[in-house]
């Protein structure tokens, strides 16, 4: 993904990135997510059962860092990655309190995602869909 955010925005705005993970393969899916950081990398691992969708809430939160990166998702099974960037609406806001308000990015199969290459695991990238953010 070519940004994920956990930061604060203009006017009290909290931008927030989720990450779906559907694991369409026959086994369990080992999936490695790096947040790409302007100072550091982040890393960490996921499992996901076949037939499941594991749902990331505040993906780079979990990471427990502010800012806007790139998202890396490598996986040893076929898995569909969407995701949904959007801004998390306070409490005492007139509109929407509480609530959320972004959009999802559509995704594409796992086979038009997977790169030609794999890395030294033998795990092979994913490229994931670009994600538009129309202001």
């Amino acid at each position: 993904m070519p940004v994920g955010s956990h930061a604060a925005g203009l006017n009290q705005s909290q931008w927030r990135s989720d990450l779906g993970l559907l694991n369409t393969g026959s086994g369990t899916a080992n999936v490695e997510i790096t947040f790409h950081g302007l100072s550091a990398d982040y890393g960490s691992t996921t499992y996901v059962p076949s037939g499941v969708q594991s749902i990331l809430i505040d993906v780079v939160g979990q990471f427990a860092v502010e800012g806007s990166g790139a998202l890396e998702v490598v996986s040893n099974q076929p898995v569909t990655v969407t995701s949904r960037i959007y801004n998390q609406v306070s409490s005492d806001a007139s509109c929407y309190p509480d609530g959320t308000q972004g959009q999802g990015v559509a995704t594409w199969v796992p086979d038009q995602l997977r790169s030609s290459s794999s890395s030294s695991s033998g795990i092979s990238p994913l490229r994931c869909p670009a994600m538009v953010n129309a202001s």
